[in-house]
């Protein structure tokens, strides 16, 4: 349905802002689209979990991108994720109306690849600790394992955000190809 769809985002590298979420610190960007009729009343949220995560906010006219490092405040990073993807949804800033519009929101969470054994168990606390983090306001809240997202979103499992948006950080492009997955998937439902 989308197919070719993230040939037209456009990342321009001088629009990037530093953000602050206390004790949250990311960079944001937002990328224009063209319009996209299909994701009319819906947002797609794509999540790259990790100490250094991505997150993309995908609605069908525009993209936000942001990315940054988790800070190292506690002994379970999982909390932090949940803290930080809390703190999207309720904090007063300047992404807050995107929250508050009350359209369906589809959120996909970078699931697990079964071929990497290194560091899955912290990974896995925060992956959770996003997921939560959204779940808890947003149901349609699931993990996708990377190959998945790839393919929906870009036609091959060997393709990744990263080598499609070379200016952007590697994280920030995995999540939104996530996020153009979580758009195909809930599409292809309809």
């Amino acid at each position: 349905m989308l197919e070719k769809y993230w040939e037209t985002i456009q990342f321009d590298p001088k629009k990037k802002q530093k953000c602050e979420l206390d004790p949250f610190q990311f960079q944001l960007v937002r990328m224009d689209a063209d319009l996209i009729p299909e994701l009319s009343g819906m947002v797609c949220i794509g999540v790259d979990p990790g100490i250094h995560f991505g997150i993309t906010i995908l609605h069908e006219t525009w993209v936000y991108v942001l990315w940054g490092s988790l800070p190292k405040l506690l002994h379970f990073p999982g909390l932090e994720a949940f803290a930080l993807a809390s703190s999207l949804i309720k904090a007063d800033w300047q992404l807050q109306a995107i929250f508050k519009m009350g359209l369906k929101y589809v959120v996909r969470v970078e699931g697990p690849a079964y071929s990497e054994r290194v560091g899955q168990p912290l990974l896995e606390q925060i992956r959770f600790g996003f997921a939560h983090g959204f779940v808890q306001h947003y149901g349609d809240t699931k993990y996708m394992q990377p190959n998945t997202a790839r393919k929906l979103a870009f036609g091959s499992a060997n393709k990744t955000g990263k080598d499609i948006w070379i200016n952007l950080n590697p994280n920030a492009a995995d999540s939104l190809g996530l996020a153009i997955a979580a758009a195909e998937q809930c599409l292809s439902r309809s």
